[in-house]
């Protein structure tokens, strides 16, 4: 019970931050990645009764979507620019972690 209470709390407490910085116009490039951990955290707190491999498969292709878009980014730009590449990375990797997270808390029902 506690282990759902914190794969639940947690991550919309990340979110909540995240969206309150976005609405107030405060930008950081390491909140994003902040709020992917602490949902990917609750991925692991929700999934591992049931399916203890949902991280691994999270951040395997989390691996992949860093990979694609340097790949993207170089293509499209011959040039690797870190501040827009970290901007969208996170952006990126909030959105699969919300997904990810959603179905860790679908799976644990």
């Amino acid at each position: 019970m506690m282990n759902m209470l914190i794969g639940i709390i947690l991550p919309l407490a990340g979110l909540a931050v995240w969206l309150v910085c976005r609405a107030l116009q405060f930008h950081s490039r390491l909140l994003p990645f902040l709020v992917a951990g602490l949902e990917l955290l609750g991925v692991a707190n929700l999934a591992n009764a049931k399916a203890p491999n949902t991280i691994w498969v999270a951040l395997f292709t989390t691996t992949a979507i860093a990979i694609l878009l340097i790949i993207y980014f170089v293509v499209r730009d011959y040039d690797l620019l870190f501040a827009r590449y970290f901007t969208t990375l996170g952006r990126v990797l909030i959105l699969a972690a919300t997904v990810w997270w959603v179905a860790a808390i679908l799976l644990s029902f």
